[in-house]
């Protein structure tokens, strides 16, 4: 419940009371190294990163994504997707790409929405490098994916058209306004 209410000030703006209930549960000892633990990390890490203080994000996140623990696991692939995208932010696309890599690699086969998160984050990168057509086509694949899944309903109707806008803004990018407006549209 406190994590609820936490991430709920946190969507509020209300950043300090979000932190402090962050760690008043990270600092119950009998939390310590349990999946509700790793989920409060992450979270709090996001906030950080809303808050601006990337590095003792970057920080967490790498202790996060290092330990062993089989309670990380459900926390693991977006622990690295979004390490993967302050790499983008930070220009260093080579560094964002292994961690795109691991967090493919850590993310459930089931889990349809971290695989199109992650690669469509991979395709933001190949934009942000001008690689137009690498990006197309991995964006493609992610359209062929989500078809092929057993994943149905609004969720999925909404990764689509996730999909969809970013290729429209990876046509606009390469200069194909044609294709971008087709793919705006849909």
């Amino acid at each position: 419940i406190t994590l609820n209410l936490a991430n709920a000030l946190s969507g509020q703006e209300e950043t300090h009371k979000a932190m402090e209930l962050y760690d008043q549960l990270l600092n119950m000892k009998s939390l310590k190294k349990t999946k509700l633990s790793f989920m409060t990390r992450f979270n709090k890490c996001l906030l950080l990163v809303k808050m601006g203080d990337f590095d003792e994000a970057k920080v967490i996140l790498h202790r996060i994504g290092e330990n062993p623990s089989s309670m990380a696991n459900d926390v693991r692939a977006r622990v690295f997707l979004t390490l993967g995208n302050l790499a983008v932010s930070d220009g260093d696309i080579d560094e964002a790409m292994e961690y795109f890599d691991h967090a493919l690699d850590e993310a459930d086969d089931d889990d349809v929405s971290a695989l199109v998160y992650t690669k469509r984050s991979i395709a933001m990168a190949q934009l942000d490098i001008r690689q137009y057509d690498t990006a197309i086509s991995t964006l493609e694949d992610v359209l062929e994916d989500i078809s092929y899944s057993d994943a149905d309903g609004k969720s999925v109707n909404l990764l689509k058209a996730e999909i969809w806008n970013s290729l429209a803004r990876v046509y606009r990018k390469r200069g194909d306004l044609q294709q971008a407006i087709n793919f705006a549209r849909l």
